[in-house]
């Protein structure tokens, strides 16, 4: 029996015959329709509308998430009169949602290879997908159909299910999270090992799909010249912070092809520039940005004119972290040297897992004659337990070789690093006490954490995660 999102989309009101485009409000929305992959609240919704409005990727166009429910409960043209056409709908098709009647918590029988020996309907699958295909072609909205992340218990257990991801994948457009996931098996992303995500793998879920839409062959694809320079801004400040430059300077060259026409494109294309030039080569292109509302300036451009020298006394942010590296900034400017090395040790207690913290504070280390964070074994040893993604460990260590490359590299990695700012911080120190956990060796994975962090500053995030586990018990 077919169920979940395919069964919804056959047997739904939503596809008893294509229906006429009626008059509809405007709005801007590209839809997500997927119960399991997208549950757990509204954080893939939130998490890529943070990237989408930090990056200007997919211009003022925002992301909404549409429940099985209600897509089963309206037709098609009903979904339109509600939401205004959307921009586009990624619908994932092929979770466990989509078989009724198995329980994968059950052992398998001895003589039994799978759980269930069930065959999909094939011809039924495609005749849902043909009716979805046909309803956005008719009403001109882009469909991309996205095969539902598995992880290897599910793909074990319920082998029916990689059927339904092989005929989604024949489709014309097709985001393959399922492959994806996989290449991430090493990381624990799901509650159950079988289909449900946790808030890591929520959050790898709504990267995944940005990283799609800033590539340049994306499925969804650029309206303007605008959006299409801020992915390419964006491809060339992802391969910065990887350390990737030949990617860097092809992304940067399309990036640079025009100037942008809006504050944030010309904020990021300043980071491109400086990433390319260095900071005394660029410094021009930041002045010539209007910082009057510095308030609500996109991140990164007060930093960059405080290091400038050339922003008032008064320059403020209304961003936490940008704030206080500004405030400290200030006061390395101003020779308030003692004070400003005061102030970057607690910058970096409060944000151990922001490289910046640590760059401003080797700035300041210099000024007051202090000990060189360079030398600080607990600066290398939170470089290795924490890994700093996505900035690449080499980028950090070479921006800490020199004054200039610190504060070239101060408001390239704030402004770089913006899209992912709302992600929980990761590393390896977390990652490994996490899949020790899932292993079921809880009391283990715990002592082995309190072993691995001793000598590590770790952040807020850390321990809530911590904590939680800790709350679930140990055995």
């Amino acid at each position: 029996m077919i169920s979940g999102l395919a069964g919804i989309l056959l047997t739904g009101l939503s596809f008893a015959a294509p229906e006429p485009l009626l008059p509809v409000p405007p709005q801007d929305h590209i839809l997500l329709v997927g119960g399991r992959t997208f549950a757990g609240g509204s954080r893939v919704e939130e998490t890529l509308n943070t990237m989408a409005a930090a990056s200007g990727v997919i211009g003022d166009s925002r992301f909404a998430l549409l429940s099985e429910a209600d897509f089963a409960r309206k037709n098609f043209a009903a979904i339109l009169k509600t939401w205004g056409k959307p921009r586009a709908i990624l619908a994932v098709v092929g979770d466990l949602s989509y078989m009724k009647g198995i329980d994968p918590t059950v052992g398998i029988p001895v003589n039994q290879n799978v759980l269930s020996s069930r065959k999909i309907n094939e011809t039924r699958l495609a005749t849902a997908m043909d009716r979805l295909e046909a309803n956005a072609r008719l009403h001109k909205v882009p469909l991309v159909f996205v095969t539902a992340p598995l992880g290897k218990q599910g793909r074990v257990e319920t082998p029916e299910l990689l059927r339904v991801a092989r005929a989604v994948r024949e489709r014309d457009s097709t985001l393959d999270l399922q492959a994806l996931f996989q290449e991430r098996e090493s990381t624990p992303l799901f509650l159950n090992g079988i289909d449900i995500l946790d808030n890591f793998g929520h959050e790898e879920t709504a990267r995944l799909i940005f990283k799609e839409i800033c590539s340049p062959n994306s499925l969804l694809p650029a309206r303007t010249d605008e959006e299409r320079q801020a992915r390419a801004t964006q491809r060339a400040l992802d391969a910065w912070m990887a350390a990737d430059e030949s990617g860097f300077e092809a992304a940067a060259k399309e990036a640079l092809r025009r100037t942008s026409t809006t504050t944030l494109g010309k904020v990021r294309q300043a980071a491109v520039y400086t990433a390319r030039d260095g900071f005394k080569a660029s410094w021009k292109r930041w002045a010539s940005i209007d910082s009057k509302e510095s308030q609500s300036a996109p991140l990164g451009l007060t930093l960059a004119l405080a290091l400038s020298r050339r922003a008032p006394a008064s320059l403020t942010s209304s961003h936490p972290f940008e704030a206080k590296l500004l405030a400290v900034a200030k006061l390395i400017l101003s020779n308030n040297r003692t004070e400003a090395w005061n102030s970057s040790q607690e910058l970096i207690a409060q944000y151990p897992h922001r490289p910046e913290a640590w760059i401003i504070s080797k700035i300041a280390s210099r000024t007051a004659h202090q000990q060189d964070v360079m030398s600080d074994a607990q600066f290398f040893s939170t470089l290795e337990g924490m890994g700093w993604q996505p900035i690449a460990k080499n980028r950090v260590l070479e921006a800490l070789q020199t004054e200039s490359g610190a504060t070239m590299s101060l408001p390239v990695m704030l402004i770089a690093s913006a899209p992912y700012e709302t992600l929980t911080p990761t590393g390896p120190a977390l990652e490994q006490c996490r899949r020790t956990y899932r292993m079921g060796l809880r009391g283990e994975a715990l002592r082995k954490w309190k072993r691995d962090t001793s000598d590590l500053l770790v952040p807020p995030a850390w321990h809530d995660t911590i904590d939680q586990m800790k709350a679930r018990g140990t055995k």
